[in-house]
């Protein structure tokens, strides 16, 4: 397993691993552009996590109109070299 961030905590794997914690798919990466986020979005609920990411996510989801729920997962994180992106997920 690679770890996304030194401060991130999330870790990715190419293969599906037993992991002591949850596991999810990632269906899409995106890099934060808004514009680019809101075209993705079709769907009207998700849970909403950040982790070493500078918006919350009461603001992430104010600006994205989305109600909690639902069985997608959007990680709002920074990886490597700094970058800020969303991983668009669903329960492995």
């Amino acid at each position: 397993m690679k770890k996304l961030h030194p401060n991130t905590h999330l870790f990715t794997s190419e293969n599906l691993l037993k992991f002591p914690g949850r596991r999810f798919k990632i269906l899409e990466v995106l890099p934060y552009k808004k514009k680019k986020i809101k075209a993705a979005l079709q769907f009207e609920k998700a849970h909403i996590s950040t982790r070493n990411f500078p918006e919350s996510v009461i603001s992430l989801r104010k600006q994205l109109k989305l109600k909690d729920g639902g069985d997608t997962y959007l990680f709002f994180t920074t990886i490597n070299l700094e970058e800020k992106v969303l991983l668009i997920c669903r329960k492995a």
